[in-house]
């Protein structure tokens, strides 16, 4: 199923959301390489991959916070007010931090 439902997250969720998180993996380990890498062609063309990587990351978070805002989330477990604030909240806060980022 690729929409969300009350009881789960859908295929559609679960894909952005690890492509998002393979993108920033790969984003941060071709970030180290451009630190150890001086000026020349080869810095120029991992720079332009960063910069590539970065552009892709841009669309994915950009569509994974449309398809959230536009999907139902699954309930969570009964819990105390607290942690059900916690589980809305987070989530968003690292998409904000994680569109920080990328910027």
């Amino acid at each position: 199923m690729l929409n969300d439902t009350a009881k789960r997250y859908g295929w559609g969720s679960i894909a952005l959301h690890w492509l998002g998180a393979a993108l920033v993996i790969a984003l941060f380990l071709v970030g180290e390489q451009l630190e150890e890498l001086g000026r020349g062609p080869a810095r120029d063309d991992v720079l332009w991959l960063h910069v590539s990587l970065g552009s892709i990351a841009v669309v994915l978070l950009t569509a994974r916070i449309v398809w959230r805002l536009v999907q139902r989330s699954p309930e969570p477990p009964p819990q105390p007010r607290a942690l059900r604030l916690l589980s809305i909240l987070v989530p968003w806060a690292l998409l904000a931090l994680i569109a920080v980022l990328i910027v």
